[in-house]
């Protein structure tokens, strides 16, 4: 905790007990020793290193005139900070009667619960009134504590010395009255007294600031700065009132942007070096480090080395386009195993469209004749026959067999005289009929497919793979009339797609 007597500065200080810092507050008389601050760079009165930053030495044209504040510059500061300690007293007498009527109601509360029966009550209320602080010592705190807050009313800074016999231990092995309140109230008890001392430094430093330092000594204004808490700006202005040097936060700025700049000025040369040698800035970077910093003998090293670097690059691309080849020749291999492979998949695929949808009809049929058998006997009609569509239909298979197209028109004859009789038709049934009259469609785009994937295959096998456009759109075309499974138009894709060699510079 920081003091500040009315004749002497008090530093910090470390109190064995809270009567010995209630003691050290309001024996103004006495004076504290304190230790001396660490130090900050600059040895006493030296000012070279604070007013005369970014440059190499002290300019032969600066006067002591001009380097010295002026008095309206020097009563502003006294006036500023005169205002930073004031700013803090009223408010926290204000908060100390705001905690005080809160004490008041606590401790009315505990005496009229004491005063009655608590038996009813939980137990941890009832200890509570037990404990009421006893009417003599509440007087006690209430008059010191009223007088305190009164006479604050007109003379806030006076009114803290009234504070003293609550924050004072009556006799030895005694708590102070102040242990007696809430934990509110003696804390805006402590802030009071924090705000006056604040106070009492910051008018201490306004007093130093207007005679210029004269008088004390760096450590002693070091210490006495450091109390009052200035914000930043103003404690940068108070500095250069009292001829102090920078604070280490100002200190740590300034090498900071020392820092920053000298960095700067090295990422500027290394990138120039990168833009000469046509380097990386990594590259650059290390040169300059091989080279000492020497920015000229780098240069050279990196421009020697560029013929051997291209030298490498080429054959390194030598290398990559021979491997690409390798990899387009075994690929465009690959491709024309697959194309014959899909021609003769999609051939036999063609081979059978026909005669495997007619094998669905007849699966279809015979599924058929089991649900309407089964509908016949529900409906009490168990002797209904089918046996005339049945014949029909068998004789548009046996001539499917034999000329498929021809069975087609028989087999749209008995679906007329099946739908006259006002006989139901499942839908796969109806699926399977449909597949019959696309099948010969199908069949022949599926030979037409597999002919230009010979086609391809032939093409890919000689090398004459500069332009497949065209069967790109014809295989697609084709792929959408053939009715394949979605394996087989993706392989068929794959095998159109370009295969460019790439090799990367």
């Amino acid at each position: 905790q920081m003091y500040l007597s009315e004749k002497t500065v008090s530093l910090p200080l470390q109190m064995a007990s809270f009567g010995g810092w209630v003691n050290s507050f309001f024996n103004s008389g006495e004076t504290a020793v304190a230790q001396p601050p660490a130090e900050n760079g600059y040895g006493a009165g030296s000012t070279s290193g604070y007013f005369q930053a970014g440059s190499s030495s002290p300019s032969p044209a600066t006067t002591a005139a001009e380097a010295r504040p002026s008095q309206t510059e020097i009563k502003l500061v006294a006036k500023t900070v005169r205002s930073h300690g004031d700013k803090k007293l009223e408010p926290s007498w204000e908060h100390l009667v705001s905690e005080f009527e809160v004490q008041n109601r606590v401790w009315d509360s505990l005496t009229t619960a004491a005063s009655g029966d608590t038996s009813g009550m939980p137990a941890a209320a009832a200890a509570a009134a037990a404990a009421a602080l006893p009417e003599q010592k509440r007087a006690q705190i209430t008059a010191e504590l009223s007088k305190a807050i009164n006479a604050s009313r007109g003379d806030p800074k006076g009114a803290v010395g009234l504070l003293k016999p609550l924050l004072t231990a009556p006799a030895p092995g005694q708590e102070p009255l102040a242990k007696m309140l809430n934990h509110s109230t003696e804390k805006a008890i402590h802030a009071v007294v924090k705000a006056s001392r604040l106070q009492q430094l910051c008018e201490r430093l306004a007093q130093c600031c207007e005679a210029e330092g004269a008088g004390s000594q760096p450590k002693e204004l070091e210490s006495l700065l450091t109390s009052c808490q200035l914000p930043a700006t103003l404690e940068s202005k108070a500095r250069r009132v009292l001829f102090l040097g920078p604070s280490k936060a100002e200190q740590a700025k300034a090498d900071k942007q020392a820092k920053e700049a000298q960095q700067a000025a090295l990422r500027a040369t290394i990138q120039q070096l990168a833009s000469a040698a046509n380097v990386s800035t990594e590259n650059a970077a290390s040169a300059l480090e091989n080279a000492n910093g020497d920015a000229n003998s780098a240069l050279t090293m990196l421009l020697s080395e560029a013929e051997e670097r291209e030298a490498r690059k080429a054959a390194k691309l030598a290398e990559k386009l021979e491997a690409k080849m390798a990899a387009r020749e075994k690929e465009q291999q690959e491709k024309t195993r697959e194309a014959a492979s899909l021609a003769n998949v999609v051939s036999k695929l063609a081979g059978c469209t026909v005669g495997d949808s007619w094998k669905k009809v007849s699966s279809e049929f015979e599924a058929q004749m089991n649900v309407w058998d089964s509908v016949a006997t529900a409906h009490g009609n168990g002797s209904f026959q089918y046996q005339a569509i049945q014949q029909s239909m068998q004789g548009v298979l046996d001539t499917a067999a034999q000329d498929p197209s021809s069975a087609v028109m028989l087999l749209e004859t008995v679906l007329f005289e099946i739908t006259s009789q006002r006989l139901r038709l499942t839908n796969a049934m109806m699926v399977a009929a449909d597949g019959v009259l696309d099948a010969s469609r199908i069949a022949d785009y599926r030979r037409q497919l597999a002919a230009r994937l010979r086609v391809l295959a032939q093409r890919l096998k000689t090398g004459e793979t500069s332009d497949l456009s065209g069967f790109q759109g014809e295989l697609k075309s084709l792929l959408q009339s053939c009715n394949l499974d979605e394996r087989l138009k993706d392989r068929v894709r794959a095998l159109t797609k370009p295969s460019p060699v790439v090799v990367k510079m």
